[in-house]
């Protein structure tokens, strides 16, 4: 097993209760703040972008348009949505 997949295997079994509750504030915090900007950047030029170029068949929700696409590429779509405005 490479470190990659030991490293994975262990979050993969972390529960919300294993860890302190001063990182489960800063966890809530990021994924609130996170969330936020992927919703509230629709207009960014290079996001669009990103979404044009991933566009697959899918279900899964990119919360910045209301596409649906494929689970994978709106995982990547929403995380360029919520970095869009870090190197702006």
């Amino acid at each position: 097993m490479t470190l990659l997949e030991r490293i994975g295997e262990w979050a993969a079994g972390l529960r919300l209760q294993d860890l302190p509750p001063r990182v489960v504030d800063a966890l809530r915090l990021q994924v609130a703040t996170s969330l936020s900007a992927a919703a509230w950047t629709p207009w960014h030029g290079p996001a669009l972008a990103v979404l044009r170029a991933r566009r697959s068949p899918g279900d899964a929700l990119v919360l910045a348009t209301g596409d649906r696409i494929g689970p994978a590429d709106a995982a990547f779509v929403n995380a360029a949505f919520a970095m869009a405005l870090d190197h702006d």
